[in-house]
C-alpha cells in the first residue's frame, strides 16, 4: 500500500510540474491588409486565418480573430479599439495608415501618431503589440525612424505586409492593380508568405505571454 501511495504522489507531482497552457488569444486589428479587401471570397484565406492554421500546426493552442475592416482609417481604428480588441486579449497586431495616406492624403507622420497612439494604449493594457510597417514611399532612414519609435513604445516591428511581393500579380486577390487606389490585397499564397517571414517574432510573443513577460 506503501509503495501504490507513493507512485499515486509522484504521479500527482509530475501532472502538477506539467504547465497547462491556456488559449493564446491573438486579435488582427486594422484594414484590409487583415480584412482581405471586398475581392476576398474565402476568409480562411486572409492572414488571420492562414496566421492561425500555420500557429496550430506548429502545436500552439490558439485563436486569432479577424477584426480588419475594408477601408479603415488610422483614426477608426482608434475609435473602436476597445471593442475591437475585447479584453483578454494576448497579443495584438495592426496594420493600418494607407488608407489615410491615399484616400484623405494624410501626412506620413500623421498617420505615424496615431498609429504610436494605438500601439500606447495597447501596451497600456499589457496586451503585446505587434505592427506591420507603414507602406508607400520612404527612405530607409525613415523606416528605420520609424521602427525605433514604435519599438520605443514596446511594439515589436515588421516589414509592411506586402513589402517584396507588391509586384506579383499572381500573389493578389485582383487580377490588375488600380492606380491611386489600395485595392491590392494578398491572396491565400501572398498571406501564407507573409505569415511564413512573421512567425519566428509571433513566437516570441507568445512566449512572453506565457512566461508573464507582457
Amino acid at each position: 500500500m506503501r509503495l501504490v501511495g507513493a507512485m499515486v504522489m509522484l504521479v500527482c507531482v509530475a501532472l502538477l510540474g506539467t504547465p497547462a497552457w491556456a488559449e493564446i488569444r491573438i486579435v488582427a486589428v486594422g484594414d484590409s491588409s487583415f480584412r482581405g479587401g471586398p475581392s476576398m471570397a474565402n476568409p480562411d484565406d486572409a492572414f488571420p486565418a492562414r496566421l492561425q492554421a500555420a500557429l496550430r500546426a506548429k502545436g500552439y493552442d490558439v485563436s486569432v480573430a479577424n477584426a480588419g475592416v475594408n477601408g479603415e482609417k488610422s483614426w477608426e481604428t482608434l475609435r473602436r479599439l476597445n471593442t475591437a480588441v475585447p479584453a483578454g486579449t494576448q497579443i495584438a497586431l495592426l496594420a493600418v495608415g494607407g488608407n489615410d495616406m491615399v484616400y484623405q492624403h494624410a501626412g506620413r507622420r500623421e498617420v505615424m501618431g496615431r498609429i504610436k497612439e494605438i500601439v500606447t494604449v495597447l501596451r497600456a493594457r499589457r496586451i503585446e503589440v505587434l505592427v506591420f510597417g507603414l507602406g508607400g514611399q520612404r527612405s530607409p532612414e525613415t523606416a528605420a525612424e520609424e521602427t525605433r519609435e514604435l519599438q520605443a513604445l514596446g511594439a515589436a516591428v515588421v516589414p509592411p505586409m506586402q513589402a517584396g511581393l507588391v509586384d506579383r500579380n499572381d500573389l493578389h486577390v485582383e487580377s490588375t492593380r488600380t492606380p491611386q487606389t489600395t485595392l491590392w490585397h494578398l491572396n491565400r499564397a501572398g498571406n501564407d508568405i507573409v505569415v511564413g517571414r512573421t512567425l519566428p517574432e509571433i513566437e516570441k510573443m507568445i512566449g512572453r505571454v506565457r512566461s508573464g513577460g507582457s
